[in-house]
């Protein structure tokens, strides 16, 4: 009997070892699909850590002013001075003087009415005269007029110097995009002569053959104009349309005025930049990879230089200088090309020159960097070396332009820190930079 109980037992221990296996086996196997079945077994993201808000105060400290604005500085046609805009259409001008921003005086202001799309559309225009040079703004909104205008809410009137070979009193240039307001850099649709005197306005592009866009107002991409097109045209103005295309088609081609004369000159320039050189017309277009810089001279189009990338993100204009994020400066109207250091940023934001072409400085989104990290780069080309700052809110995101002022001076806006602010002034001597 005593054998038999020992033989028993041992039987029954070697069964229970088994027995437990499998049911924690069983249990691991329905473990497993709970968990993945439920989605608890997914590997927990890592969480990307936040931008010091420190580097911001050091940042500022380095401007030579700290002063809050209601809205922020834009640059005018005039070196060092500003304007301000509100929704009520007033319009105020500051200079900056030895790290000051000081209200100035207006040289004077007129209302003028425009006719566009058979609307009579009125403006009072505060407007700048220096050195037999003007630069103006008005606005035109439903909210405060009362002029009966039905298809438009919103103008925007830019008064520019009438470009040498053209006669009239000054350029009125008209903009209808709301939401472009504090934009520096406007594409306009309408052109006028206007009379500063009497405020008297005459239709400056020819309209023949203009046709009726969808919100039954003239075509707003019949005559395409920027301050840049402006500012450089020389015995001809060169000026964007897409007459030729689909309303909603993105397609532009290039157009010349001369005296009274309107002729078409070549077809699919994108990016709104043209320059006449002695070579011929220079111009971008784009391609599958990026956009090509082109040459248009005597009925024939010419490659000069191709590009990689997208235009707005991996390059921005400044003037004739185009300045991409991988360390790519090329002027466009002369091809002289440059390189520096990567800046180390994943998108660019803003870019400048300074006048000189010695200087560059960029903003944008930092490679790798933490949640709502910014970072701008100052880069001196002619030494060589560059220095950025890295952090939160170091620019503001709805205007980040940046600005020369000379070639010693960048202003800026920054996100405002105080409340009922709009932004903070930010403007940093080139020599402050590189000290530390």
């Amino acid at each position: 009997m005593l054998n038999d109980s020992i033989c028993q037992e041992d039987f029954v221990l070697k069964k229970k070892p088994l027995i437990i296996t499998c049911i924690l086996l069983v249990a691991a196997i329905v473990l497993t699909v709970a968990v993945f079945g439920f989605g608890l077994g997914k590997k927990k993201e890592t969480e990307q850590p936040k931008a010091s808000p420190n580097a911001a105060a050091s940042y500022q400290a380095l401007s030579t002013t700290a002063d809050f604005a209601d809205h922020p500085l834009l640059p005018t046609d005039f070196d060092g001075v500003f304007y301000t805009a509100d929704p009520n259409g007033n319009f105020e001008f500051y200079e900056y003087n030895n790290g000051v921003f000081t209200k100035i005086e207006a040289s004077g202001t007129v209302t003028a009415t425009v006719s566009l799309s058979n609307q009579n559309i009125p403006a009072k225009i505060t407007y700048l005269k220096r050195d037999g040079k003007v630069d103006g703004y008005g606005l035109f909104t439903t909210a405060i007029s009362d002029a009966p205008v039905a298809i438009y809410d919103y103008v925007f009137f830019h008064v520019k110097t009438m470009p040498e070979k053209f006669s009239g009193d000054a350029l009125l240039l008209l903009d209808t995009k709301k939401d472009d307001f504090y934009k520096s850099d406007k594409v306009y649709e309408e052109a006028y002569t206007l009379d500063l005197s009497t405020g008297k306005t005459k239709v400056f592009l020819l309209q023949k053959s203009r046709t009726i866009g969808e919100n039954g107002g003239f075509r707003s991409d019949f005559t395409l104009l920027t301050d840049a097109l402006v500012d450089n045209a020389g015995s001809r103005l060169l000026f964007f349309t897409g007459r030729y295309y689909a309303e909603d088609s993105e397609k532009r081609d290039v157009m010349f005025r001369t005296g009274s004369t309107q002729t078409h000159g070549f077809a699919n320039a994108d990016y709104n930049y043209a320059r006449s050189t002695d070579k011929g017309i220079v111009f971008l277009r784009k391609t599958d990879k990026g956009f090509n810089v082109m040459r248009f001279s005597n009925e024939k189009e010419a490659v000069l230089k191709e590009f990689e990338g997208t235009f707005g993100t991996d390059y921005l204009l400044s003037g004739d200088t185009l300045i991409g994020k991988n360390g790519t400066v090329y002027n466009l109207a002369t091809q002289k090309e440059q390189a520096f250091d990567a800046p180390g940023l994943k998108e660019l934001a803003a870019a400048a020159v300074s006048p000189d072409g010695k200087r560059l400085v960029l903003a944008g989104t930092p490679e790798n960097g933490a949640v709502n990290e910014q970072r701008i780069v100052y880069v001196d080309l002619e030494a060589g070396k560059q220095k950025a700052f890295t952090g939160a809110d170091l620019f503001r995101l709805e205007t980040p332009e940046l600005t020369f002022i000379g070639n010693d001076t960048v202003f800026h806006n920054r996100k405002s820190t105080q409340e009922g602010k709009a932004c903070q002034l930010c403007a940093i001597e080139w020599a402050k930079v590189f000290a530390e």
